[in-house]
């Protein structure tokens, strides 16, 4: 696939072709037949034929092919053209690139070329954003390399070829992230929280950030992501006046004694910038429109950093400019806030009287409640007023929780709290190969990502030892700890150095108090089925 092909790619073999069809005018297809299989031999499938086509037929699946002043690079995602995800790929003479998305072969689509997060990125690397045939931004979107005038108008020289290709793997794994999180964010849209569970090491955290990104629409280095996405870890010593409120000391100033103030939690303070016009509203109801929420802009944004009245007050603007006045929560930019380790904490401490707060039918001004300290509240941490003061989770905000129910120093996620969030488990078999593929890309290391099939069956024989005794597959090792192996060099001795720093340590803790002769028994038998 296209992953293996970027950690492959050989831009010497493109060049040679380029310069050899210079001087000829036209490809003598059967001459560089083996020049094509070099490329493509990643990511075509054992039973496709490379075969010469005719300007714009349809190619087989998975396949490479050089026409009339193109090179056409086919990529399917799937077992067959039916149903895959299709990606068609066009260098043109002229120096232009076209991208064209397809799913199961015919319907565009629709949700990943509408997809803001799909649309920022590309418009970030090329020239004029995603376009239809008739210069409509739409379903089918056709991308343009910013064009260059390159000598006899041929093809890119590889090195231009391969800035190219490295930027559209970016947005190729952007591409397919947002396709495969599209499940999950409408789970989420339902039901406002999310928890991802799993075995260590299976990529929760990194699965979080991803499903913010989608519910955004910007990427983790963009400025409006930072801004819209909050992340905190849970541990044992967080409780309710770290997370919403409560009493702190307060800095002494011009010779006072101090004392203790009231001070807003990391999740209030989040509710309070992501829910300003809601609680506009919420004070004012008749202050439903542009005017009217403007005017009160101020006093919303009272104790916030002056970046989110500027964020807000842009987003106004731009929906005054549109001739959008609908503030509806439906229309409200989302908000997303992380909470990694969620059952690390007590957690019927941290969140108090939120857990009323978290159920989906009461999210927004209508799950309004008074908190532990409202009677306390100034103007710089009230939620709505501080002489009346009500919170309620804003109506465009979402959580999303990772936990590992396998750790032996937790507190319990009790069923009342459970019940409120959805869930998704990752499964250590079903990520293996991907997420090993993303560490190989993000590491720029060829020689391990050639070898991913043979790590990754190494990972499937120990994973199978661990949950055929007393273990489950909850004890199952995830990819980032294979992972690591990049970091031991490129050569074989990897292997033991991953297994003596880090997979054997994690498998002893596992089965430590079971027992010696079963302790070792399980390490031996998964020594064994690791290195076999």
């Amino acid at each position: 696939m296209w992953d293996n092909f970027i950690l492959n790619f050989n831009p010497t073999v493109l060049d040679v072709i380029r310069r050899d069809s210079q001087k000829s005018g036209y490809l003598n297809f059967e001459q560089y037949r083996h020049e094509l299989k070099i490329i493509g031999q990643y990511i075509k499938d054992d039973n496709t034929s490379l075969c010469r086509h005719n300007f714009r037929l349809n190619s087989h699946p998975n396949t490479i092919f050089w026409e009339e002043g193109c090179l056409r690079l086919y990529f399917y995602q799937g077992n067959t053209i039916q149903d895959s995800l299709q990606i068609n790929i066009e260098f043109w003479e002229s120096g232009n690139l076209n991208v064209f998305l397809y799913e199961q072969n015919s319907r565009i689509l629709d949700d990943i070329s509408n997809s803001n997060i799909v649309c920022n990125e590309a418009n970030k690397l090329y020239d004029n954003g995603f376009t239809d045939h008739n210069g409509v931004r739409n379903n089918l979107f056709q991308v343009k390399w910013i064009g260059k005038v390159y000598q006899n108008s041929s093809f890119p020289m590889y090195s231009d070829l391969k800035t190219v290709i490295n930027s559209l793997t970016d947005l190729y794994k952007i591409i397919l992230r947002c396709h495969n999180m599209k499940k999950l964010q409408d789970i989420i849209q339902h039901n406002y929280q999310l928890i991802f569970t799993g075995a260590p090491g299976t990529g929760k955290s990194f699965s979080a950030n991803e499903l913010a990104e989608n519910l955004t629409g910007y990427t983790q280095d963009n400025a409006i992501f930072k801004n819209r996405v909050e992340f905190v870890q849970f541990h044992p010593s967080y409780d309710y006046t770290d997370f919403m409120e409560g009493l702190k000391p307060k800095k002494p100033k011009n010779g006072d004694v101090g004392g203790f103030e009231l001070r807003n939690g990391i999740f209030k303070e989040f509710c309070r910038k992501a829910g300003v016009i809601e609680r506009i509203i919420y004070q004012n109801p008749a202050a439903s429109n542009y005017t009217a929420i403007l005017k009160d802009l101020d006093n919303a944004c009272k104790g916030l950093s002056s970046n989110v009245k500027s964020f807000w007050q842009g987003w106004l603007n731009e929906k005054a400019t549109q001739q959008q006045h609908d503030y509806s929560p439906n229309h409200l930019p989302i908000f997303v806030f992380i909470i990694d380790e969620i059952n690390r904490a007590e957690l019927s401490k941290v969140f108090g009287e939120l857990m009323y707060c978290l159920e989906p039918e009461y999210r927004g001004a209508k799950g309004a409640v008074k908190t532990q300290y409202s009677y306390m509240n100034t103007e710089e941490t009230a939620f709505t007023r501080y002489d009346d003061d009500r919170f309620f989770i804003p109506s465009n905000l979402y959580i999303i929780g990772t936990m590992n129910d396998i750790d032996r120093s937790v507190e319990v996620f009790d069923f009342a709290l459970r019940r409120r969030f959805a869930w998704h488990e990752i499964k250590v078999k079903e990520v293996m190969r991907d997420v090993l593929t993303s560490i190989f890309i993000a590491k720029k290391n060829p020689y391990w990502g050639s070898k991913i099939d043979k790590l990754a069956t190494k990972a499937d024989n120990l994973n199978s030892v661990i949950s055929s005794g007393p273990l489950n597959e909850h004890y199952h090792i995830g990819p980032s700890y294979f992972g690591k192996i990049v970091n031991y060099g490129n050569n074989d001795d990897a292997y033991q150095k991953l297994w003596n720093n880090h997979l054997r340590l994690l498998i002893y803790e596992y089965v430590r108090g079971m027992g010696s002769e079963l302790e070792d028994k399980i390490l031996t038998e998964s020594k064994e089925a690791f290195f076999a």
